[in-house]
């Protein structure tokens, strides 16, 4: 796990967009037996109509692949500038000509770097770069956290559909409380984890609010401040291939309208790639030992 690219992304929450509107909603956890078998046979259809298409996703085009490519030097670059501008606005920095200059001029450069950066990810992502499309959403999200989010989910749908299992991932958290949207993400993200991600080069890729791997060293406790896990885990991280492999596992875990048999595989599943937390308690709902003793 290391830094995140695209630059400092402010933390950011998971609100709902009024895409997946609220009124009317029926979560799929509360869905009646006739109901959730219904549901269960769609994502099983789905997932077999979605697992050729992302086994043999295609990897990007030379072009796509040059343009990420400038867009994450200049993120390298302007993630150097931000420090020294906040270097430069510390309280106990002169204010003379010379620093007001210095700080004038990093202040250009790191903007002249963003915006590089946005320019390169938007023709790369024109060009279905999946991983610039993931870029893309996590900067809508970050600047419009509400408005923004629709547009965030749009791409990470659509970057998922390309083989990135991060894209994959964040379109599982697009709450919608639409029973055949669950089904369909639900779908995507097993068809994409089963699949080859095209985009393993391009890893570790930035999340907030990991299942398996929450900024805390500390597992969740009940005892702990929510508000403050909450905060703590929506600072962005940058996270590897095999941890959104393994937050993917544990979120289709949680889908509870599935056999227990099933989510227990996924369980293990997530365990063994390395998840070290289990925030939503699955291993006593599955009746199975604490993971931390049986990550097998």
């Amino acid at each position: 796990m290391d830094n995140p690219p695209y630059g400092a992304l402010p933390a950011v929450t998971n609100f709902e967009s009024s895409k997946y509107p609220m009124q009317n909603r029926e979560s799929p956890l509360k869905a009646p037996p006739r109901q959730s078998q219904a549901l269960l046979c769609s994502v099983l259809a789905a997932g077999l109509c979605l697992m050729p298409f992302i086994a043999q996703a295609d990897a990007p085009s030379p072009e796509a692949i040059q343009e990420y490519q400038e867009a994450m030097k200049a993120s390298a670059e302007a993630q150097q500038l931000a420090p020294q501008l906040q270097a430069l606005a510390q309280p106990d920095i002169p204010v003379t000509a010379e620093n007001k200059a210095a700080a004038l001029a990093t202040a250009d450069q790191l903007v002249g770097a963003t915006q590089r950066m946005r320019a390169h990810l938007d023709k790369a992502a024109a060009l279905n770069h999946a991983a610039a499309m993931y870029g893309k959403a996590k900067i809508e999200a970050a600047l419009s956290p509400i408005k923004g989010r629709v547009r965030a989910c749009e791409l990470y749908e659509k970057s998922a559909e390309l083989g990135l299992t991060a894209g994959a991932v964040e379109y599982s958290k697009c709450n919608s409380g639409i029973l055949e949207q669950y089904s369909q993400q639900m779908a995507l993200l097993q068809a994409t984890l089963e699949g080859n991600d095209p985009y393993a080069a391009d890893y570790p890729l930035p999340t907030a609010f990991s299942s398996c791997f929450p900024r805390s060293t500390v597992a969740s406790k009940p005892e702990q401040d929510a508000y403050e896990r909450i905060l703590e885990n929506g600072v962005p991280q940058g996270l590897d291939l095999d941890d959104f492999r393994a937050d993917g596992y544990y979120r289709l875990a949680t889908d509870i309208t599935q056999p227990k048999d099933v989510s227990i595989k996924q369980f293990k599943l997530a365990f063994k790639l390395g998840c070290r937390d289990d925030p939503q308690n699955m291993a006593k709902y599955l009746k199975l030992p604490p993971p931390s003793l049986s990550p097998e």
